[in-house]
This record gives structure tokens, sequence and C-alpha cells, in this order.
């Protein structure tokens, strides 16, 4: 009987581990959707035109599309990656 009682704490131990690493991940991943979905905002598009126009892997972007378009294209991009 006393194996009983100290099972049964790990056993939920586990399962609250679990329930955190869920509420962890999808937490992030829900953060990542939102932030990406920002991005399709005029205020956000304008915040990070300096950002991309001198970060040297994005900066060709420029050249490519305007200012909101680039802004969704990355927003699209972050959705994705938070999905």
């Amino acid at each position: 009987m006393a194996t009983f009682h100290a099972a049964r704490p790990a056993s939920t131990a586990r399962r609250l581990e679990r329930i955190g690493a869920a509420l962890i991940r999808y937490g992030l991943a829900l953060i990542v959707v939102w932030i990406g979905a920002l991005k399709f905002a005029a205020y956000e598009a304008a915040a990070i035109e300096g950002l991309v126009a001198n970060s040297p892997l994005l900066s060709w972007m420029y050249g490519v599309g305007s200012v909101p378009t680039v802004a969704a294209v990355i927003g699209v991009g972050e959705i994705v990656l938070g999905c």
C-alpha cells in the first residue's frame, strides 16, 4: 500500500509537467502568430522598416516590394512558423 501512495504523486507530477510543457509550447506559438499578424498593421510595418532596410539579409526586399508588402511577407513567414 505504501508503493501505491508513492507512485501516485509521481504520476501527478508527470501529468503536471506535460500540461506545463504544452502550455509553454502553445503559448509561445500563439505569441509568434500574434506578432506575425501585427505585421499587417501600418504602424508595425513602419516600425520594422529601419530594421529591415539595414539588415544584410533582408534589405534587398525593399527593391522588390513596398514597405507594407515586405512587412506582410515577413508576417506571413512568422505566422507559418508559429503554426
